[in-house]
């Protein structure tokens, strides 16, 4: 098989497994709306929720919030119940409104009353609070036209909310989460440990949306709907847990990211606020504050479901790789550890198949999902986890005893961002071939970019019929990254 239907085959994979994951594969057959009078409806979720009520709200926060809310809102409005909805609220990222899917989503809302903002991301900034400031006007709106007594809140949450929305505990401000956040980033911790301290810190995060909307509806029942983008699907990790209950006291909470700083940074070095607040009594919330979310969730008034995860979309990859002829491996959903090192994973994985000392039979695609780390210095380049890790996959491969004289056969990684952003480019990923790096002046101007963390900009100007960046545009789901091997 030729490098190009190789390469072809591979992005094919890849966006069959971001489109499994979107956000009208997730609602469709899942989100069921029944009118039952002209001022009532019954809603369903995947058989296993179910309520009639006479009053909606929908709330989103993410990058893909937009998307999703607009999801549901089509199956409303196709069944005549919009006129239910009471108003609601997505919160989504800077420059998402380019793409002329999300301008369509946002049309749907907006006619219908929900309110569409951008907020910043990777980085938290004062436009992050003011995010928190317009959901609670948002819900206070809407709180005013219900007119039953068990209204129905529909709340969204994806990956990107850790940043979009931010509500500093007392005593730490703004401008010290954003320089916490970015030590976080910089620092190669997993997301579980990042959150665990943005949990401490931020009134939003752990439960705080839903403690939201109690505070404005007490009698609401309400519906979270996590799309994940964190390893093990972890409730309380997916947006920093704002869309989840969770039983641990605040001293505890406080505790674990104490322990995650301290292994982290030395105390000096943090913003003063934040560690003095970590040297102090004081807490983020108090418990009483939480247990209107733990008496909704005894009372049946809260449902929390993961309803799209990295998973469902390796298992659709997995199915369409077996359809173009290939031997189909999921190897893992729970891929994580510095970039770099996982690219020379991949290199020692090919080289292994192509010997024969491995279970993979080629021609094959070996399929992965996950979520990288890269541990940045000083005046870091531009790139993103999934650059940087193909670009490690080719030096590796160019160096490896066996790669470099494999005859005949084809050796290709694909690594992409399911969002379709990595870092702060406007490339999902990248791909390179095995022997991307055979001329020696590439392969010195590689390994240059891989020290100075500036994959982007190598992959820019390589020869594409070797390497590349991949580009899927905004994709309207976020559910981590996929890679695919190509052996053939």
């Amino acid at each position: 098989m030729s490098d190009s239907h190789s390469l072809a085959n591979a992005i094919d994979v890849c966006n069959v497994a971001i489109n499994s994951c979107s956000s009208e594969a997730a609602v469709s057959g899942k989100f069921l709306v029944q009118e039952i009078t002209h001022d009532s409806c019954k809603l369903c979720w995947d058989g296993k929720y179910e309520e009639t009520t006479t009053d909606i709200v929908l709330i989103g926060v993410g990058k893909a919030s937009v998307e999703f809310l607009s999801a549901i809102m089509k199956r409303l409005v196709e069944k005549n119940c919009r006129h239910l909805v009471r108003g609601g609220i997505a919160v989504t990222k800077f420059g998402s409104n380019q793409d002329l899917k999300q301008k369509d989503a946002r049309s749907l809302l907006s006619e219908n009353g929900i309110t569409c903002i951008e907020s910043t991301h990777p980085e938290i900034s004062n436009q992050s609070h003011d995010s928190v400031v317009a959901i609670k006007h948002a819900l206070g709106d809407a709180s005013k036209r219900l007119e039953g007594d068990k209204p129905v809140f529909l709340v969204v949450v994806t990956g990107g909310t850790s940043a979009l929305c931010c509500d500093p505990a007392d005593g730490v401000s703004i401008e010290d989460m954003t320089q916490l956040n970015r030590m976080l980033l910089e620092s190669g911790a997993d997301i579980h440990r990042i959150n665990k301290v943005r949990r401490s810190l931020d009134r939003f995060k752990g439960g705080g949306l839903l403690r939201l909307c109690y505070s404005f509806c007490p009698e609401a029942v309400l519906w979270s709907l996590l799309v994940s983008d964190v390893i093990g699907d972890v409730h309380n990790s997916i947006g920093s847990g704002s869309g989840s209950y969770s039983p641990i006291s605040e001293k505890v909470i406080k505790m674990d990211a104490r322990h995650v700083l301290d292994s982290l940074f030395k105390r000096a070095s943090l913003p003063p606020n934040v560690a003095q607040f970590f040297s102090g009594d004081s807490l983020r919330v108090q418990d009483d504050e939480a247990s209107v979310v733990k008496r909704a969730l005894d009372s049946g008034r809260l449902m929390e479901t993961v309803i799209v995860s990295n998973r469902i979309g390796l298992e659709a990859a997995k199915n369409q790789g077996s359809k173009l002829g290939y031997n189909t491996y999921i190897l893992s959903s729970t891929l994580r550890g510095e970039a770099e090192e996982v690219g020379k994973m991949y290199s020692s994985l090919a080289e292994s198949t192509l010997v024969r000392s491995s279970s993979f039979v080629p021609p094959c695609m070996i399929i992965c999902g996950g979520e990288t780390t890269v541990t940045m210095q000083e005046n870091p380049g531009k790139g993103g986890r999934n650059q940087h890790l193909v670009l490690s996959f080719a030096i590796n491969a160019h160096v490896g005893p066996f790669l470099s004289d494999c005859g005949s056969s084809s050796v290709l990684l694909v690594s992409c961002g399911t969002d379709g952003t990595d870092g702060p480019t406007d490339a999902a990923g990248a791909y390179a071939f095995f022997d991307s790096l055979k001329d020696e002046s590439v392969f010195l101007q590689a390994t240059g970019a891989l020290r100075a963390f500036d994959s982007y900009q190598y992959f820019s100007l390589s020869n594409p019929r070797q390497s590349g960046l991949v580009h899927t545009g905004q994709t309207g789901t976020n559910v981590m990254d996929v890679q695919v091997l190509v052996i053939s």
